[in-house]
């Protein structure tokens, strides 16, 4: 059923002129850098995180190994940022 779907939706979307996007490294990896700060807050809320675990550690250990050539802590503090902004407006 899976397969009819997508097949229907590729036909769709070649009549309709849309085109399906992958996501490269860096958009994985800031979707994963976003989910890895969402559960950390949520962890760190319920007092479930590991004492003297940072939020750069609980990242890291999400983050696989196959994209982390991209990680730094600068693309860490942006989303991070980004995040805690959208939420307080």
């Amino acid at each position: 059923m899976v397969t009819n779907q997508l097949f229907d939706f590729r036909l769709i979307s070649k009549y309709f002129g849309l085109t399906i996007m992958t996501l490269n490294d860096k958009e994985k990896m800031i979707a994963i850098i976003s989910n890895g700060i969402a559960v950390f807050s949520l962890l760190q809320e319920r007092d479930e995180l590991p004492k003297n675990t940072t939020m750069y550690d609980f990242v890291l250990k999400v983050i696989p190994e196959n994209i982390k050539s991209e990680l730094n802590v600068e693309l860490i503090d942006e989303v991070f940022q980004y995040v805690t902004s959208a939420h307080s407006s």
